[in-house]
């Protein structure tokens, strides 16, 4: 069985707009919402903050099929945390799932 896939780009013209949005977080100069509990959360206050994120698998494409870019990260035990921005909304924590391999 192939197991591959496609992906789609979205509007390229917003992505140096999201990826800066996206970046403001993994700096640490901008919270993101989680979906989930409603808590605002700096990257300081989130669980990545104890771990190596050099190490994490990084994503960023359109995942959603909404035309905006989302960064999806892959942790080292495989989770997938979905982050995304809306423009005028604040960056949300979206989705986390855990894969098990």
């Amino acid at each position: 069985i192939d197991f591959k896939g496609t992906f789609k780009q979205g509007d390229l013209s917003k992505y140096n707009i999201y990826k800066k949005k996206y970046n403001q977080f993994l700096k640490g100069e901008r919270f993101i919402i989680d979906n989930v509990t409603g808590e605002k959360l700096y990257l300081w206050e989130s669980e990545f903050w104890n771990c190596n994120v050099q190490l994490y698998t990084y994503y960023f494409f359109d995942m959603d099929g909404d035309e905006n870019p989302e960064l999806c990260i892959k942790d080292e035990v495989n989770t997938l945390y979905i982050i995304k921005y809306e423009e005028g909304h604040p960056v949300t924590c979206c989705h986390q799932s855990l894969q098990c391999l």
